[in-house]
């Protein structure tokens, strides 16, 4: 797999500019939430406390457990919190964030690029994205960069998304992709199409978010069972029901 260039924020700034003119003529300006899963770095600390022994399970099951499978990742991480109860230095975090994330998907890019020249469609789109659609997709940093701007009714722009993006390469560098590319609409044609489209990558990315959840849930209840935690067994088991019928509820309104 081609590895993505590396890119620094003024190199962003400056590959975006030289390549954005023509694009720039298109821009226009212009659910309760479900779901409460918890950040990775954080559920990173429980399952390395239990590798030492506490929780009942090997850290070799923790690495499963959040699909990392690097092994020069798994020796670094190793040394990083090997007799420091758990704690980690921040980079390693954030890489281990990133390796269990699941690759980008078709629907959030694609939701990226309806919204990214098309103030309009942010308008009608962005107020129903909720952020747990969101939050556990390689793509989260440029969802709430998107969300940021939209709030303070300014142009999606390379100026304005590199003051929200950090230094992360693969994410810079598709900003600078989406930036790049044409409007998916022209300003004077009708939105009735692409809000179809746009509305149809937030239901199944939430749709998506929904079923991570359940199988997260569905691993935290077999190590609660496995620990003899019959409380937050039967508790987790209640939650993964009812995000259930939400999920069935959701499909029928898109099926």
């Amino acid at each position: 797999m081609k590895k993505s260039p590396q890119f620094t924020r003024r190199q962003f700034l400056k590959r975006t500019a030289a390549t954005t003119g023509a694009v720039a003529g298109t821009q226009i300006l212009g659910m309760p939430a479900i779901l409460s899963a918890a950040n990775p770095n954080s559920k990173l600390g429980v399952a390395v406390i239990g590798a030492g022994g506490m929780g009942g399970y090997s850290f070799d099951q923790a690495m499963t457990f959040f699909h990392v499978e690097d092994p020069g990742l798994k020796r670094e991480l190793w040394r990083s919190v090997e007799g420091t109860h758990g704690t980690m230095p921040t980079a390693v975090a954030q890489r281990v964030s990133r390796a269990a994330r699941a690759k980008i998907t078709f629907a959030e890019r694609h939701l990226l690029e309806l919204l990214v020249h098309d103030g309009d469609l942010r308008d009608v789109i962005i107020p129903t994205l909720e952020h747990s659609d969101y939050e556990d997709l390689a793509t989260a940093e440029l969802f709430d960069a998107f969300i940021a701007i939209h709030e303070a009714k300014q142009p999606v722009v390379a100026e304005t998304l590199v003051e929200h993006l950090g230094g992360d390469e693969e994410t810079l560098d598709l900003a600078h992709k989406l930036l790049s590319a044409e409007s998916k609409r022209n300003r004077e044609d009708a939105m009735d199409e692409v809000l179809i489209e746009a509305e149809n990558c937030v239901f199944t990315l939430r749709n998506m978010a929904i079923a991570n959840r359940i199988t997260e849930l569905s691993r935290e209840a077999t190590l609660a069972e496995h620990s003899g935690n019959t409380e937050r067994f039967n508790t987790l088991v209640y939650e993964q029901l009812k995000l259930e019928k939400i999920r069935r509820e959701l499909q029928q309104r898109t099926g």
